[in-house]
């Protein structure tokens, strides 16, 4: 097993489809974009509904950020959304529709591991009102996956707690269980108020 060690060593593992749930075989903790990592080798999982499972080694080297590029394949039958279901839930503004096109804006600033830039999506998420379940989906994951990391970085428990406030704006009630998991699971005051103001919404 590999702990990981406080370095300069960074891990950003981008995938298509965007969301997929990325995992560390050979290692006792869950993957975040951007973690710090000791030099070595890693046993990557790369997983998302519809689509074949992969797995890789990769070798990291030290002090260095590492960009791994992981695109899965479809299974048989399987016809994966495209951009134009997101499309269809935005606002009429040129401007964030084709922002959103462009690389699926959203979707990259949730899964990019930064609590700015996951803050910045969730506001304008609010602001514009966008419920479309393929960018709710992946807060949602990434909800599920960030509430458990122990740190002291504020930035990243507002995150979760933005993450929390759209799923429950949504009106959705598909994220009513993940919205009782954080009140009943989460270490953090502040996730826990945004889960259970959401769930009132519900």
């Amino acid at each position: 097993m590999i702990d990981p060690l406080t370095t300069l060593n960074r891990l950003y593992v981008d995938t298509t489809p965007p969301g997929a749930q990325v995992r560390i075989l050979n290692a006792a903790f869950d993957y975040h974009s951007g973690m710090e990592l000791s030099p070595g080798s890693y046993h990557l999982e790369v997983s998302a509904s519809g689509y074949e499972s992969l797995t890789q080694w990769i070798k990291l080297n030290a002090n260095a950020e590492h960009h791994i590029t992981i695109q899965l394949k479809a299974e048989a039958g399987y016809s994966p959304r495209d951009n134009a279901t997101l499309n269809t839930a935005l606002p009429r503004s040129a401007g964030i529709r084709s922002a959103v096109h462009n690389d699926n804006m959203y979707v990259r600033m949730i899964t990019s591991g930064d609590p700015q830039q996951q803050r910045k999506a969730t506001q304008h998420i609010l602001t514009h009102d966008i419920k479309d379940p393929s960018v709710l989906d992946i807060v949602e994951a990434e909800l599920l996956k960030g509430y458990k990391i122990k740190c002291n970085d504020r930035q990243h428990v507002d995150a979760m707690a933005c993450f929390c406030e759209v799923l429950g704006a949504s009106g959705n009630s598909h994220y009513k269980e993940t919205l009782q998991t954080m009140t009943e699971f989460s270490t953090r005051r502040k996730i826990r108020k945004s889960a259970l103001e959401g769930l009132k919404k519900k």
